[in-house]
């Protein structure tokens, strides 16, 4: 079925123009995917943080079962070994 659909939108017919000879749908798609896909390794290896997964501190956990359900106050979450201000 994907084949079959690559192959339509390939096709001028199937879109509303043709850019080098394949349709649009096909060429925007595989643009983003040839653009999209390296961005998203540089994005990863120049800001590794935003891409790395750690579970929240134990503290900071609320008891699902307890009364007091409210997520932890903005700013209370500290990395270990950041300082408190400037």
């Amino acid at each position: 079925m994907l084949v079959e659909h690559l192959l339509e939108a390939g096709q001028h017919r199937a879109a509303y123009g043709t850019i080098f000879g394949v349709g649009t749908v096909l060429f925007i798609g595989t643009m983003l995917l040839v653009l999209g896909v390296p961005l998203m390794f540089w994005c990863a290896y120049k800001y590794p943080t935003f891409f790395s997964y750690s579970t929240d501190p134990p503290e900071l956990v609320k008891d699902p079962n307890s009364e007091d359900t409210m997520a932890a106050p903005l700013g209370t979450y500290r990395e270990k070994g950041a300082s408190h201000g400037s």
